[in-house]
Protein backbone atom coordinates (compact mmCIF):
# COMPACT_ATOMS: atom_id res chain seq x y z
CA UNK A 1 0.00 0.00 0.00
CA UNK A 2 3.15 2.34 0.61
CA UNK A 3 4.47 1.97 -2.62
CA UNK A 4 0.57 3.05 -4.38
CA UNK A 5 0.66 5.62 -1.91
CA UNK A 6 3.67 6.90 -3.30
CA UNK A 7 2.68 6.61 -6.95
CA UNK A 8 -0.32 8.52 -5.64
CA UNK A 9 1.47 11.65 -5.00
CA UNK A 10 3.43 12.49 -8.09
CA UNK A 11 2.30 14.03 -10.40
CA UNK A 12 -0.12 12.06 -13.06
CA UNK A 13 1.46 10.52 -15.78
CA UNK A 14 5.07 10.62 -13.80
CA UNK A 15 7.19 7.25 -13.91
CA UNK A 16 8.97 6.10 -11.10
CA UNK A 17 11.87 3.67 -11.03
CA UNK A 18 11.14 1.35 -8.34
CA UNK A 19 14.52 2.10 -6.54
CA UNK A 20 13.22 5.26 -5.98
CA UNK A 21 9.72 4.29 -4.32
CA UNK A 22 11.82 1.92 -1.90
CA UNK A 23 14.08 3.98 -0.54
CA UNK A 24 11.80 6.64 -0.19
CA UNK A 25 9.00 4.06 1.21
CA UNK A 26 11.61 2.36 3.45
CA UNK A 27 10.86 -1.51 1.28
CA UNK A 28 12.75 -3.68 0.39
CA UNK A 29 14.15 -3.52 -3.45
CA UNK A 30 13.53 -7.17 -3.53
CA UNK A 31 10.44 -7.25 -1.85
CA UNK A 32 9.05 -3.76 -4.12
CA UNK A 33 9.30 -5.75 -7.38
CA UNK A 34 7.34 -8.42 -6.77
CA UNK A 35 4.39 -6.38 -5.70
CA UNK A 36 4.48 -3.86 -8.41
CA UNK A 37 5.12 -6.76 -10.69
CA UNK A 38 0.95 -7.63 -9.13
CA UNK A 39 -0.01 -4.01 -9.46
CA UNK A 40 0.88 -4.36 -13.01
CA UNK A 41 -0.92 -7.97 -13.76
CA UNK A 42 -3.81 -6.16 -12.02
CA UNK A 43 -3.87 -3.21 -13.88
CA UNK A 44 -3.40 -0.72 -11.52
CA UNK A 45 0.08 0.31 -12.24
CA UNK A 46 1.44 0.85 -15.60
CA UNK A 47 5.52 -0.24 -16.08
CA UNK A 48 7.68 1.38 -18.70
CA UNK A 49 11.52 0.36 -19.25
CA UNK A 50 13.67 2.34 -20.61
CA UNK A 51 15.15 6.54 -19.84
CA UNK A 52 12.31 8.05 -18.50
CA UNK A 53 11.00 4.72 -17.40
CA UNK A 54 9.64 3.37 -14.04
CA UNK A 55 5.90 3.12 -12.81
CA UNK A 56 3.29 4.98 -12.52
CA UNK A 57 -0.66 4.68 -11.63
CA UNK A 58 -2.50 3.16 -14.31
CA UNK A 59 -5.48 5.42 -13.40
CA UNK A 60 -6.06 8.31 -10.91
CA UNK A 61 -5.28 8.26 -7.54
CA UNK A 62 -9.38 8.74 -7.17
CA UNK A 63 -10.06 5.70 -9.01
CA UNK A 64 -8.17 3.12 -7.26
CA UNK A 65 -9.53 1.87 -4.15
CA UNK A 66 -7.67 0.09 -1.45
CA UNK A 67 -9.94 -3.19 -2.02
CA UNK A 68 -7.93 -3.30 -5.61
CA UNK A 69 -4.62 -2.72 -4.08
CA UNK A 70 -5.06 -5.99 -1.33
CA UNK A 71 -6.82 -8.26 -3.71
CA UNK A 72 -4.11 -7.96 -6.55
CA UNK A 73 -1.91 -9.10 -3.58
CA UNK A 74 -3.85 -10.82 -1.08
CA UNK A 75 -6.75 -12.26 -3.54
CA UNK A 76 -10.20 -11.68 -2.73
CA UNK A 77 -11.23 -10.64 0.47
CA UNK A 78 -11.76 -13.73 2.91
CA UNK A 79 -12.28 -14.32 6.69
CA UNK A 80 -12.39 -17.92 6.25
CA UNK A 81 -11.14 -20.45 3.70
CA UNK A 82 -14.75 -21.66 3.26
CA UNK A 83 -15.55 -18.55 1.15
CA UNK A 84 -12.84 -19.17 -1.13
CA UNK A 85 -13.69 -21.32 -4.57
CA UNK A 86 -12.74 -24.66 -2.77
CA UNK A 87 -15.32 -23.79 0.19
CA UNK A 88 -17.31 -26.17 -1.06
CA UNK A 89 -14.94 -29.18 -0.28
CA UNK A 90 -15.82 -28.57 3.19
CA UNK A 91 -17.55 -31.43 4.89
CA UNK A 92 -20.47 -29.13 6.44
CA UNK A 93 -20.22 -26.13 3.98
CA UNK A 94 -24.05 -26.92 3.13
CA UNK A 95 -24.93 -27.16 7.04
CA UNK A 96 -22.70 -24.47 8.09
CA UNK A 97 -24.26 -22.04 10.56
CA UNK A 98 -21.42 -19.99 10.94
CA UNK A 99 -21.05 -18.89 6.76
CA UNK A 100 -23.97 -16.22 7.05
CA UNK A 101 -22.12 -14.65 9.90
CA UNK A 102 -18.18 -14.72 8.20
CA UNK A 103 -20.23 -13.66 4.70
CA UNK A 104 -21.98 -10.42 6.32
CA UNK A 105 -18.35 -9.77 7.70
CA UNK A 106 -16.28 -10.19 4.37
CA UNK A 107 -19.13 -7.56 2.98
CA UNK A 108 -18.60 -5.35 5.56
CA UNK A 109 -14.63 -4.88 5.30
CA UNK A 110 -15.16 -5.06 1.59
CA UNK A 111 -17.24 -2.29 1.64
CA UNK A 112 -15.22 -0.01 3.55
CA UNK A 113 -11.83 -0.82 1.35
CA UNK A 114 -13.96 0.24 -1.66
CA UNK A 115 -14.51 3.34 0.04
CA UNK A 116 -11.22 4.69 0.42
CA UNK A 117 -9.19 5.45 -2.71
CA UNK A 118 -6.01 6.63 -2.56
CA UNK A 119 -6.25 9.72 -3.47
CA UNK A 120 -8.98 10.10 -0.06
CA UNK A 121 -5.56 9.16 2.26
CA UNK A 122 -2.69 11.10 -0.11
CA UNK A 123 -2.95 14.02 1.46
CA UNK A 124 -3.51 12.81 5.29
CA UNK A 125 -0.98 13.45 7.77
CA UNK A 126 -0.85 10.66 10.78
CA UNK A 127 -4.34 10.43 12.53
CA UNK A 128 -5.18 8.44 15.72
CA UNK A 129 -7.78 5.28 14.68
CA UNK A 130 -10.75 7.16 16.91
CA UNK A 131 -10.60 9.76 13.58
CA UNK A 132 -11.37 6.65 11.31
CA UNK A 133 -15.16 6.23 10.69
CA UNK A 134 -16.91 3.09 9.47
CA UNK A 135 -19.96 3.07 8.08
CA UNK A 136 -22.48 1.42 8.82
Amino acid sequence: MRAMAYLASQNPGTYVLAGTVALNMSVPAVFLSKIMKQMVTAGLVISRSGPGGGYALARGAGEINFREVLEAVEGPVQMVPCQSDQGEQCAIHQHCSQLQVWDAIRLRIADVLEEYTLDSVRTRGRGSASEIVLLP
